[in-house]
């Protein structure tokens, strides 16, 4: 009896033993089913997460087309909205990865598939080359600086924000009450290729007036004689100036007005160079052409503005100097303005060219030293500025001066002698040292400039206008003091 109810309770511990084993294999089995769940969640939310910050990154404007319309079919597709193969949950995720890869790579990011698919492989930085257009002896431009025109400060503003994509840092922001407009100058990433920033400027925003800070040189070749070539008028048949107001700009050189030439001269200076300033021999010799105890107009009343500063071992001058120096002379009521300078056309100068012709403002510019293959010079082939090549005493072309159907006037520029920067005098050769006998004339003819110059002129070279003399060789005004 004993022994059947032992056996009994042997077998019943058994079977409550097998039933306990059977449980805890059950509640291990959940767990790790549990635990393989919560694992592929975290990993989704990565993904997502992951996901999210590239489209974020990814939203601004500008964006490829394609790429946006590919987006939008792969959330059509997850979402069902298309019709696509039944696909795993396992390649929908490959497929998301791959997309996300995709996306950062078309935007320029540093991540490669090589590396996203190798764990622990860290995305290597581009190498930042510094642009060959930002290099600081770019001859050309500012490096790593654009300008932008606007008409006023709220507009210059708004669009300073529409530039904001293209990483600009605003260096400084200015009103110019006689040309009527603000400037901004920005600064750019130094990594950054000036030129092809702002080809993208102009390209995604064609409305805005934006240019490189252009730097402009002198246009002199200094060396070696002139009023009786164009039968300039004597001093004293001059002495009707002693009673009129003729107002003359100039935009050069520091002008040394203690230079015994100059010393009774009528001229008001202003500085707008930014660094160290050159020896005042170019600025001093046209503003004694102009004027002083030798010059073509003894008693104008001439403004001089400097604009030229030193960098390394050339003289130079920016956009922005420019603009600093037209927007004084044009609160000066000036009959005309000296530009003895010359460079590449710049769409922020040609703004404040155009404003000063608009005011009747005569306009002449050196034609150029670079050859006769040379390309155009600007301001002198912008259309209304007059274009002044250089002859010598034989009336023959200046062997370097430049050609083009933009040369207007011809006039003395070789051997030249004019004021040197302190005391003295000596010869100068250049292009520069032509446009003052045609600035001379336009001030004292006033509204009729052009159409006197370009009848009196001395026709020299092919008949009639060609691309190396223009119209001739200028002649001085005849009757300078019309009998009352």
């Amino acid at each position: 009896m004993i022994s059947r109810f032992f056996s009994l309770f042997l077998l019943l511990a058994c079977i409550l033993v097998a039933e306990f084993s059977v449980a805890q294999e059950s509640k291990e089995h959940k767990q790790k089913l549990r635990s393989e769940e919560l694992v592929e969640n975290i990993q989704e939310r990565v993904e997502s997460d992951s996901t999210s910050s590239i489209e974020i990154l990814d939203s601004r404007p500008g964006r490829d087309q394609a790429e946006t319309e590919a987006q939008e079919q792969n959330r059509q597709v997850e979402s069902g909205n298309a019709p696509e193969p039944e696909r795993s949950n396992e390649a929908k995720k490959t497929s998301r990865k791959a997309n996300v890869r995709s996306m950062v790579d078309s935007q320029g990011s540093l991540l490669s598939d090589e590396n996203a698919n190798t764990p622990g492989v860290t995305s290597l930085p581009l190498k930042k080359n510094q642009s060959t257009t930002n290099q600081q002896d770019n001859k050309d431009f500012v490096p790593a600086e654009i300008l932008l025109v606007s008409k006023d400060m709220a507009m210059a503003k708004v669009h300073a924000r529409q530039l904001s994509f293209y990483k600009l840092r605003i260096k400084s922001r200015q009103r110019y009450d006689a040309l009527g407009f603000v400037l901004s100058v920005f600064r750019i990433p130094n990594s950054a290729d000036t030129l092809k920033v702002l080809a993208k400027i102009q390209a995604k925003f064609p409305e805005l007036t934006t240019d490189t800070n252009q730097r402009y040189q002198l246009l002199s070749d200094p060396r070696n004689f002139a009023k009786p070539l164009v039968n300039w008028p004597p001093t004293q048949s001059l002495t009707c100036l002693d009673n009129r107001t003729i107002r003359i700009g100039m935009i050069d050189t520091t002008v040394n007005t203690d230079h015994p030439l100059l010393l009774t001269s009528a001229i008001e200076t202003r500085s707008f160079a930014k660094g160290g300033e050159p020896l005042a021999v170019h600025g001093t010799a046209i503003a004694s052409l102009l004027t002083g105890k030798m010059g073509l107009l003894p008693n104008v009343q001439l403004f001089a503005a400097n604009v030229f500063y030193l960098r390394g071992e050339r003289t130079e001058t920016t956009v922005k100097a420019l603009i600093d120096a037209m927007n004084w002379l044009l609160d000066k009521n000036l009959s005309a303005i000296n530009l003895s300078l010359g460079g590449a056309r710049n769409r922020i100068f040609d703004l404040a060219l155009t404003k000063a012709i608009e005011k009747k403002i005569w306009v002449a510019a050196a034609a150029g030293n670079s050859g006769p293959e040379a390309p155009p010079v600007y301001p002198a082939s912008k259309e209304g500025v007059i274009a002044v090549t250089a002859v010598d005493a034989s009336k023959r072309l200046y062997r370097q001066a430049n050609s083009g159907s933009y040369i207007d006037f011809a006039a003395p520029g070789v051997d030249v002698w004019a004021a040197n920067a302190k005391q003295g005098g000596h010869y100068h050769t250049g292009t520069s040292f032509a446009v003052p006998f045609v600035t001379a004339v336009l001030a004292l003819t006033s509204e009729t400039g052009f159409a006197t110059l370009q009848s009196s002129a001395l026709d020299l070279g092919s008949t009639g206008k060609d691309e190396q003399f223009g119209w001739g060789l200028i002649k001085g005004p005849q009757h300078p003091c019309p009998e009352k």
